[in-house]
């Protein structure tokens, strides 16, 4: 479920660099993206199920998007001296802790959200019924701006805060060894 012809398959997660000096950026190659596995959407190192629901081309989307954003990420760690191993981590880890924390946050705000939406509804109620019946499209938007004003700054947040442990988890991981 991915567009991208150039993507390489998982790294194989068993060596991990130790974490080096690192240095002002410099031009390097850009880092392939990661395809995801068959129906799953992948967002970093979080691997779900693609849901029924969801059409084929949605899914391709997010794959794609979440895919370049860990590789531009993953360029970026190259840049600056990290290496590929140790870059596909933080990259990962800290796509999957932003896409997990603003699950979170907007989770945790959807209670804020209806209150929002209804407030937002009725005020645009308020404006538009003077205005019918072109008016009343005051209130669908009323109540969209009301969630959004509620639910984004803090799902918005939690992609912040998540991205900042996923990093954090990745940058303090001890390098390890190919074994076999």
């Amino acid at each position: 479920m991915s567009s991208l012809q150039w993507a390489r398959p998982i790294p194989d997660e068993k060596y991990l660099a130790p974490l080096g000096p690192l240095t002002a950026p410099v031009q390097v190659a850009p880092v392939p993206p990661i395809a995801p596995r068959p129906g799953k959407l992948r967002f970093g190192d979080l691997q779900v199920d693609s849901p029924g629901w969801l059409g084929r081309e949605q899914a391709i989307q997010l794959n794609d998007g979440a895919a370049e954003t860990e590789a531009g990420l993953a360029t970026f760690l190259d840049s600056i001296g990290m290496e590929r191993s140790r870059s596909d981590r933080v990259a990962g880890e800290t796509v999957a802790g932003a896409v997990t924390g603003a699950t979170a946050g907007a989770v945790a705000a959807s209670p804020f959200g209806v209150i929002g939406g209804v407030a937002g509804g009725a005020l645009g109620a308020v404006i538009g019924i003077p205005f019918a019946p072109i008016g009343l499209v005051a209130v669908p938007i009323g109540a969209a701006y009301g969630l959004a004003l509620m639910e984004v700054p803090i799902a918005a947040l939690g992609a912040g805060v998540g991205a900042t442990l996923g990093a954090a988890d990745a940058l303090s991981a001890p390098p390890r060894a190919l074994h076999d």
